[in-house]
């Protein structure tokens, strides 16, 4: 599926329901959160996120997916060079609060430099 993305923009841009892309630096960052509950509390998760990976180089991707079966996220992270992880956020150990989403997002990255 296709990334809608203006040529020369920053800011978020809402493409379609739980899914958002961040231009920036000219290099996009999407992030995708299915089944996850309120759409505020969504909002608030997306743009942490995008504030956490706003200065990195190359294109990020992070997808969240919830489901009604239990009070686990999967969510992926994939960007430049091949990086690739995954990490299973827990409801009941406070893996959904926004803040510490940003905080595991972030601890996920690679060094920079």
């Amino acid at each position: 599926m296709p990334t809608f993305r203006p040529a020369k923009s920053t800011g978020t841009l809402p493409n379609k329901p739980g899914r958002n892309v961040v231009d920036s630096f000219g290099m996009p960052v999407t992030v995708e959160m299915h089944n996850t509950g309120e759409a505020a509390l969504q909002r608030d998760i997306v743009a942490r996120i995008e504030h956490v990976l706003a200065d990195r180089p190359g294109s990020w991707r992070v997808e969240i997916f919830g489901t009604q079966a239990h009070d686990r996220w999967e969510m992926k992270i994939t960007g430049p060079n091949g990086f690739e992880r995954s990490f299973t956020l827990e409801g009941e150990l406070g893996h959904h609060e926004p803040n510490t989403v940003a905080a595991i997002v972030a601890r996920m990255l690679p060094n920079r430099g």
